[in-house]
């Protein structure tokens, strides 16, 4: 197994069955996404099946739509987060890669990987696969956190960056008595246009999307223009004809 994906399957874990629920929870920005998600399914016949890329424990996306009566999947690297999610009625998780899901034919109506693209090495790999798993008319779904934004890229998308935060890590490290570490969490973000030719080189159907916090919630998410592609978040909505 790559080095970065023992690092999900050995560490991360540790830190994300508890932060998931006491630091992140459902903010304003989990709510607009299940909000678009419930949007697109009420527009589909009923007992739509899908698929959660990434989940972690299934909160909060994979957990609420299961609720809602949908047949929710959910794969993860992590057989303790996936064991977390078997948990929750009706949502079916299994240890697996996004990069290479095997699904063959189209199975789920919707599939989705939210707040983790950036933890994908082979990002044309996740695309690839999520769109071969999904049915014809059905939506992939997949949030990425913007590259060219200045706030990312200050804090997460440069060396300088990466190494404080390496520096802090093994900080925290020696004041527990823990071993040191050269791998802290890694994250990549994306280039906006470059994630677009991708997704575009599978489907013929991508709206680009930006959810602002400034406008009213109910408005969710708004379609791109050049002139706000510099959101932090961005999210690609996608069908498959």
């Amino acid at each position: 197994m790559e080095k970065h994906k023992k690092y999900f399957v050995d560490s991360y874990p540790r830190y994300w069955k508890d932060a998931v629920l006491n630091k992140y929870g459902v903010g304003e920005y989990e709510t607009a996404v299940l909000q678009l998600i419930n949007s697109i399914l009420e527009r589909m016949a009923p007992d739509r099946r899908i698929l959660e890329v990434a989940m972690g424990t299934g909160f909060p996306f994979a957990v609420n739509l299961a609720k809602r009566g949908h047949q929710v999947y959910g794969m993860d690297l992590s057989f303790e987060l996936v064991k977390i999610g078997a948990s929750s009625s009706r949502l079916y998780p299994f240890v697996g890669d996004g990069e290479m899901l095997g699904t063959r034919g189209g199975v789920f109506d919707i599939t989705y990987c939210i707040r983790s693209s950036w933890y994908f090495k082979n990002l044309n790999g996740l695309i690839r696969e999520m769109f071969t798993a999904t049915k014809v008319g059905g939506y992939v779904i997949l949030d990425i956190m913007n590259g060219r934004n200045w706030f990312i890229w200050l804090t997460i998308g440069n060396a300088y960056t990466c190494a404080l935060r390496l520096l802090l890590v093994n900080l925290k490290r020696v004041l527990t008595k823990k071993p040191l570490t050269l791998l802290s969490c890694p994250t990549t973000p994306s280039d906006p246009s470059k994630c677009y030719a991708l997704v575009s080189h599978y489907f013929s159907e991508v709206k680009m999307m930006y959810w602002d916090f400034r406008y009213d919630l109910s408005d969710g998410f708004r379609e791109m223009s050049d002139s706000n592609i510099n959101y932090p978040r961005l999210i690609y909505v996608c069908k498959k004809k």
